[in-house]
């Protein structure tokens, strides 16, 4: 994990180590507006913006701050208060008074998230999967920290990037802490206080990315289920275990309820509606077939110039199908590749899925489950929830009107980890040493693609990171790792 970490640091500085590339300041802002006790940013719109009769209208861009929250002569930020506040503590309590870039909330948050998800990985292979070799486990902790897009957000990060990895890197830890509460429901109450801490990183993932809150509510019900199993009153501990990680999220939800009135007036308004941006959010059903196909299936351009697999901004209509017409008002104006063919890993998740439903189903029949039934009932859960993480957790998005690779990250993880279990599972149906290698052997070389794919499509990133900010470093990979002459590329 150590040389993870160093990895997205190369990354995010673009090679230049002592020198880190900002993308914005916007938690930072918040950070000070909170130690200054208010939810403003610590600066106002101009004189002239705010005369203006229509100030959200883009006629006005120049006098705009974009992407902020224009609210009764202030500027706020629309995105999950719990970074800034995290900032502010940490500012806080070091005396650090210089202004922190996005890009270290966004690179602190990834760097939780590759290792709370490796020690996830390693508690399902060590309970669900003891013969799975170290070697797989390892190729699976390395997808999770590189598949598509974690690199190309480290790359880039700002204010999107660092509530995208914050509330991932707290999913993650809760769904740490809930599986071992699983694992240990049938030995007194041990379990009790990881439910408490499951809820608790929860809780810090919703006030990060409100619209995981669906994902994190499912979460919750079917741990508190899957951990009253074995008991005897088994509804009766529903109830319990659901309240030990309700009121977590119910404090935090009513603390994100409260922040929105004390800014905008009313308990439901986040922001949104008031963003000066040229591309305000609009939802709409009819997006929903273009999007799906977008983050699934939308194809790179591949080329022999280094990094070979590229993502470009406005693809226009190449980027659909012949048969798959955009509907009216949807652009293709921000790099996206979908994830089948970014994440090989993912090919092994229809056994994950069929193995969770029949777990489920055994569960289901066998009403007084004993204690014997806790790898099934693990099994059962883990599938349940890392399906959700790789859809609910993205619902939202599928009825914008544009999509976009940062917008990918809701459910990497989730449709990630589906695949490490499927793939974990056919290595363990049988022991047949034959099988068993060959299913290593795929698995190996999906997993490598997975890690691959994902540093190319890192390197470039959404603004082409380091040709940008080391452009002698590029000009020597682009010159060496190439495999034809770079006139097309000049």
């Amino acid at each position: 994990m150590a040389g993870v970490i160093a990895v997205y640091f190369y990354y995010g500085t673009a090679g230049l180590i002592a020198v880190w590339p900002s993308y914005g300041e916007c938690y930072d802002l918040l950070a000070e507006a909170f130690r200054n006790g208010h939810l403003y940013l610590p600066f106002s719109p101009s004189e002239a913006l705010l005369a203006q009769k229509d100030p959200y209208s883009p006629a006005h861009g120049l006098l705009w701050a974009p992407d902020f929250t224009l609210h009764e002569a202030r500027y706020y930020i629309y995105w999950g208060p719990v970074p800034a506040l995290l900032l502010a503590i940490a500012k806080s309590i070091s005396g650090l008074h210089r202004m922190v870039g996005d890009q270290y909330l966004a690179f602190s948050f990834y760097g939780l998230y590759a290792i709370l998800g490796a020690l996830l990985i390693d508690q399902l292979a060590r309970r669900l999967f003891p013969s799975v070799s170290m070697g797989l486990v390892i190729a699976s902790m390395l997808a999770f920290a590189f598949a598509n897009p974690v690199m190309f957000l480290v790359t880039s990060s700002g204010a999107y990037q660092s509530a995208l990895a914050a509330g991932q890197a707290f999913m993650m830890g809760g769904l740490l802490l809930a599986f071992d509460a699983i694992w240990k429901s049938d030995r007194g109450r041990g379990g009790q206080t990881r439910l408490i801490g499951a809820g608790f990183f929860w809780s810090l993932a919703l006030m990060s990315r409100v619209s995981l809150g669906a994902a994190l509510g499912l979460f919750a019900c079917s741990t508190a289920l899957a951990c009253a199993w074995p008991h005897r009153d088994r509804w009766k501990q529903v109830f319990i275990n659901a309240l030990l990680m309700g009121f977590p999220l119910a404090t935090a939800a009513a603390l994100l309820l409260s922040y929105n009135k004390l800014r905008f007036g009313q308990w439901l308004d986040f922001g949104v509606t008031k963003q000066l941006s040229f591309y305000p959010f609009r939802l709409s059903s009819s997006y929903i077939g273009v999007n799906l196909y977008s983050y699934a299936l939308r194809a790179p351009d591949i080329t022999c110039i280094f990094p070979f697999i590229h993502s470009p901004w406005y693809m226009g209509p190449r980027a659909l199908p012949a048969w798959l017409k955009a509907p009216g008002g949807y652009l293709i104006n921000e790099p996206l590749v979908g994830w089948l063919q970014t994440i090989p890993v993912t090919w092994f998740m229809p056994v994950s899925i069929v193995m969770g439903v029949k777990s489920a189903l055994v569960l289901y029949r066998k009403r007084s489950a004993p204690v014997e039934t806790r790898s099934r009932r693990s099994y059962a859960w883990t599938v349940l929830c890392f399906a959700v993480a790789g859809t609910i957790t993205g619902a939202t998005v599928l009825g914008l009107y544009f999509s976009s690779m940062r917008y990918l990250a809701d459910v990497t993880s989730g449709l990630l980890l589906l695949g490490v279990v499927g793939a974990f599972t056919l290595y363990e149906w049988r022991s047949d040493r034959v099988l068993r290698r060959i299913v290593a052997a795929t698995f190996y070389a999906l997993a490598a693609a997975t890690v691959i794919i994902g540093l190319l499509l890192g390197y470039q990133s959404y603004n082409n990171h380091f040709r940008a900010f080391n452009p002698v470093l590029d000009a020597k990979l682009t010159e060496t790792l190439s495999v034809c002459a770079l006139g097309k590329y000049l």
